[in-house]
This record gives structure tokens, C-alpha cells and sequence, in this order.
């Protein structure tokens, strides 16, 4: 077989590998981002309910870290949950 041919052929694998490579991160990316959406909703959404209900951002607190200490909220926002919790506190009481 000639060299060449090879190589070229070589280089042309490459650059699809490349491209595959390319959008499967793109849509890894896409995929985060979209979960990471449906968590903040999620956080955004039980917030609001809590708050309807009367409760007070040292409620929210605590019902987090008793009701879902190991869930999806919990653990997106490790070390972060009270923080959290008063910002969207402060953005509802200015609504």
C-alpha cells in the first residue's frame, strides 16, 4: 500500500474522530446545563411552595436538610443550601 494514502487516510480518521469527539462534548455540555436548569426550576418551584405555605427561610432550611439530606437539591447545593435558600428568600419578598 502506498505511504501517502495511508497517512492521508490516517489524517481523515482523525479529523472525524475529532468532530465525534467535538459533539459529544457539546451535547454532554447540553445535557449538564439542561439538568442543572431542571434542578434550579426544581429548587425555585419548592421555594415558592414552602412559602406559600407560610414557612420561614429557617424552615426551608431545615425541611432541606431533613426531607431531602441526600437528593438532588441537597447535594447541588452542598455547603452552599442556606445561602441559597436566603437569596431566593430575598428575591420572593421583593415580588
Amino acid at each position: 500500500m502506498d505511504e501517502s494514502r495511508l497517512d492521508q487516510a490516517f489524517q481523515e480518521w482523525r479529523t472525524e474522530e475529532d468532530r465525534f469527539d467535538k459533539a459529544f462534548q457539546e451535547w454532554r455540555a447540553e445535557g449538564e446545563a439542561e439538568k442543572r436548569h431542571a434542578d434550579e426550576l426544581l429548587f425555585w418551584s419548592i421555594m415558592v411552595t414552602l412559602k406559600t405555605d407560610g414557612l420561614t427561610a429557617a424552615d426551608c432550611i431545615a425541611f432541606f436538610e431533613e426531607a431531602d439530606p441526600n437528593g438532588r437539591i441537597t447535594e447541588r447545593y452542598r455547603g452552599r443550601l442556606d445561602h441559597a435558600i436566603q437569596t431566593v428568600w430575598a428575591k420572593l419578598n421583593s415580588v
